[in-house]
Order: structure tokens, then C-alpha cells, then sequence
């Protein structure tokens, strides 16, 4: 047991010691978040409050001698609010890993674990950057008519569903990997919505119930992230229910927003488990799933119908809008490869909606998607002769799109190019930092104790890495991504 102690007390003088270069260590060195800047936010214990421009306020004006001065206008700043995301993890080490009696060989273990605990974090909270909160990807592929009826004999409780619904889609699967079409419980709730206008896919709008107003939902029955595909069926109350997405109901060339929602039954009967959990604001009730509570990632921020507080489907807010388009602009949509055309007019869109602030600083995009890109380009074959064997050089060393060389993300779904302007971009925090050591009670309970403490609970010792904060874009529109781009 006195092992144990010493070695309890070196690991905490470790943070102690280390704490500067353990919170940089928590804080940096992520593919996506290193691009932007944190900050502190205004916090009322609920949201992080931030005054910003929604719409601009207009300008002066030319007038003739002796006119009338013009009516005062306001230059006041609209107040959103966006959700606070609480991230905690702990890391522990057991008196029996403690107890050994080596100190240098031990110290040599601790820090490898510590260095493996920060590195784990870093790569999650890069993946959440991306796909995190409700929207989790982009559909390329557009629906024809598709009708619910049950003479394909759908599992109780379905009352009604459609065939298979099978849509291109670039994102996230981890939410979807667990849906199997035998199992109705396992299937998820999404909402769809169309980037042309941010309406979303419902009842008038892509959805004609044959039954009860509204009592129509897509789930998602299976995911396959391989071929980049979602399957979906239409559940309904009654046959005869239609979900159609074709361009009467979509622009030539937008890309469609995947969004987890909280769904929990079709008309009376229960079907599926909500990936998306909140509190009911009324009733107090709580639902079940998790992505509600994780920072809002780039999708999110992008294409989400609710930016903060303000819903981006009305006209009053579309300047918050971003631009989400297919590789492909006629018919179905499908993958399509590479075409500068249709790059060149994502770039020159986003610049016309944004003004000066809509120049992308980056391109990000998975590493296969390179590939793709290298055989849209014109390649050389270069060969010369060194000695007797000689050496051969196919292909460019690096590519670009129109002059913007592209960031590889190891977590950006294949399929798809997003371009951001990082200087839209803030991470706002409580303390300056997304994540912090917290200090604990020490032996009198006063809070600002150890970092490192033993559990009252079990026989271990540990610290506790917290934080609250929020990705938020204040420029959608001056990003955009495309979709829809053929897979390698």
C-alpha cells in the first residue's frame, strides 16, 4: 500500500507540474478546430448569448437641396442564442496499477496512458466538429413517387410502409450502424430537408399523408458506409401515403440535409429510438438519444434548419443560409466525378451571397476524395532514364481546386468538398479553453484541491477533464459544401 501512495502522489505532482502542457495537449492539435479561434462567450448557465448582424440594416441615401433628413435607423444587433455543450471525461488509474514498485517504469506507463487519453479525446472531438448535434450528412439523390402499403406484410406494430428507399448519401453512419429493417425499434428518426429554401420534407411538402395529418416519418432501417448509402422507408398510418422529392419539390443541383429528430411514434404506434434527445420544454418529459447534447458541428452550423434560435426556413432569416449543392444538377442526382464547372460555381456562389467575406481560406475533404480529383485532372507521364534502371513519376505531386489546394480530414465523409472561410468560425467557451482539469475538494472539501484525486468510491484515483462550449459559424453563408461526388 505505501507503493501505492507514492505512486498516487507522483502522478498527481505530474499534474500538477504538467498542467500547462497538459491542457494545450487537450486543447490542440485536431485537424478541424486548429483552424479556428476560441473564445469567451456571454454565459447565463443555459446558452451562450451572442450579438451578431442578421440583416443589414441599409444605408444612407442621395436626396435634393432642402429635403427632409431621413428617419433614424436602428444599428442594434440581434441577440441568438445557441445551446451550451458540456463535455466531461475521466481518467483513472487503479491502486493495484499504482502499487508497482518500479517508479521510472511506472511514471513511463502513466504518461503513455495520459498521452493516449488526450489523443482519444482530440480525434473525437475532431469527428464531433464535423457531424456533430442533429445533422449528420448530405443526401445527393432525389426521390420519385414512392407509395406506403402493406402488402410487402411490414413488422407489428407498422401499420403502413413504403419499399426501400435507397439515397446516396456523404456523412455520418455511426447513428445509423445499428438499424436493421427486422427490428423496428432499432429504426431511426430523421427529417430531411431541401437546401434550396431549408423546407423541410413533411406532410405538404414532399409527404401526402393518406391518413391523419402529419402522422407520416421517414426512418432510417439501414446504413451502408462502404457504398455511402442510406436506406429509408416511409412509415405511415394508413396506405396510400406518398414521400416525393423530385424538382418539383427541390432545385436542380441542391443537396438535401440529413437531421436526426426526436420521433417517437407514427400516429398511436410507437416506431424506432430518437438518436436526438432533449427535454419536453412542457411537460418536462425526457427522450431517449444523446446527440442533442454534442457540440454543434460543421453540418450543423451549415444546414440545420435552427441556427441557434432562428429558424433558417423562414425569409426573415435566409441570410443565415449556407449553399449546398449536388456534383450533379439534372434527373436523379447521382455521383457524378469532378467537374471545375461545378466547383467553380459552389466558389462563385458562395462569393455573390456572402460578399467580400465569402472567399473560402480552406477546401476540406477526405483523402480519397483526392483521388478523385487527380483523375479529373490532365496527368503527365514523365519518365527518365537514370543509369541502367530509371525511374518513372506518374501524376502531379499536389492538386488543387481553382488555386485552393484541399485539406485532408481523415473524418470528412468521402463523397464531398466543404469550403469553409475560417475567419466565420469561433469555438466559444466559458474559461478561453474547450476543455479543463478541474480541481477537485481537497481533504477539507474546499473546491481549487488536487487534479489528481483518490475516489471515495473505488480504489482508484483519477482526474476529470470538463468543459462547456459551442462551434458556431456567424457566416453561413460564406460556406458551402458539395455532395454527391463519385466514390473510389
Amino acid at each position: 500500500m505505501a507503493n501505492m501512495t507514492f505512486a498516487a502522489s507522483v502522478v498527481a505532482e505530474l499534474f500538477e507540474r504538467q498542467f500547462g502542457n497538459f491542457i494545450n495537449h487537450l486543447n490542440y492539435g485536431m485537424e478541424v478546430l486548429d483552424l479556428f479561434e476560441m473564445s469567451k462567450a456571454s454565459f447565463n448557465g443555459a446558452y451562450f448569448e451572442y450579438p451578431m448582424t442578421v440583416k443589414r440594416a441599409g444605408h444612407g441615401r442621395y436626396q435634393g437641396e432642402g429635403a427632409n433628413q431621413p428617419t433614424p435607423r436602428s444599428l442594434n444587433d440581434e441577440v441568438v442564442k445557441f445551446s451550451v455543450s458540456e463535455y466531461i471525461d475521466k481518467l483513472g488509474f487503479t491502486w493495484r496499477f499504482l502499487s508497482q514498485g518500479n517508479s521510472s517504469l511506472l511514471k513511463s506507463k502513466i504518461k503513455r496512458r495520459i498521452n493516449r487519453a488526450f489523443e482519444e479525446n482530440r480525434e473525437f472531438l475532431d469527428q464531433v466538429s464535423i457531424f456533430g448535434n442533429a445533422s449528420r450528412g448530405l443526401i445527393n439523390e432525389r426521390i420519385s413517387p414512392i407509395v406506403t402499403a402493406n402488402a410487402a406484410a411490414p413488422p407489428a406494430p407498422v401499420v403502413a410502409w413504403s419499399a426501400p428507399i435507397v439515397l446516396d448519401y456523404s456523412g455520418d453512419h455511426s447513428r445509423f450502424v445499428g438499424a436493421t429493417l427486422a427490428t423496428v425499434s432499432s429504426w431511426v428518426p430523421v427529417t430531411l430537408r431541401c437546401l434550396d429554401d431549408y423546407a423541410a420534407i413533411e406532410n405538404g411538402h414532399g409527404i401526402t399523408d393518406a391518413g391523419a395529418a402529419g402522422a407520416s416519418h421517414l426512418f432510417v432501417t439501414g446504413s451502408d458506409e462502404l457504398a455511402g448509402t442510406l436506406t429509408m422507408r416511409l412509415v405511415s398510418d394508413n396506405n396510400g401515403s406518398t414521400v416525393l422529392m423530385d424538382s418539383t419539390i427541390i432545385a436542380d443541383g441542391f443537396a438535401v440535409n440529413v437531421e436526426l429528430d426526436d420521433t417517437t411514434t407514427v400516429g398511436a404506434v410507437p416506431v424506432g429510438t430518437p438518436q436526438f434527445g432533449r427535454i419536453d420544454p412542457v411537460t418536462g418529459a425526457p427522450y431517449p438519444g444523446d446527440a442533442s447534447y454534442e457540440m454543434a458541428g460543421i453540418f450543423h452550423n451549415l444546414f440545420a434548419g435552427l441556427w441557434g434560435d432562428k429558424d433558417r426556413s423562414t425569409a426573415q432569416y435566409d441570410s443565415l443560409r449556407s449553399t449546398g449543392l449536388t456534383m450533379a444538377t439534372t434527373g436523379t442526382h447521382l455521383r457524378t466525378g469532378f467537374t471545375a464547372a461545378r466547383v467553380s460555381h459552389l466558389i462563385q456562389t458562395v462569393k455573390i451571397a456572402a460578399g467580400r467575406a465569402g472567399q473560402f481560406s480552406h477546401i476540406l475533404c477526405n483523402p480519397l476524395v483526392i483521388t478523385r480529383l487527380v483523375a479529373a485532372v490532365t496527368v503527365t507521364l514523365e519518365f527518365q532514364t537514370k543509369g541502367a534502371a530509371g525511374t518513372a513519376d506518374l501524376g502531379p505531386k499536389t492538386v488543387s481546386m481553382l488555386g485552393f489546394e484541399p485539406k485532408e480530414c481523415l473524418n470528412m465523409p468521402n463523397g464531398m468538398i466543404v469550403g469553409i472561410n475560417k475567419a466565420c468560425w469561433e469555438i466559444l467557451t466559458v474559461g478561453g479553453k474547450m476543455i479543463d482539469i478541474i480541481k477537485r475538494g481537497d481533504a477539507s472539501g474546499v473546491i481549487g484541491g488536487p487534479l489528481f484525486k483518490s475516489s471515495d468510491v473505488t480504489t482508484s484515483s483519477d482526474t476529470v477533464f470538463y468543459g462547456i462550449h459551442q462551434l458556431v459559424c456567424d457566416r453561413p453563408n460564406a460556406n458551402g459544401a458539395i455532395c454527391g461526388i463519385a466514390l473510389v
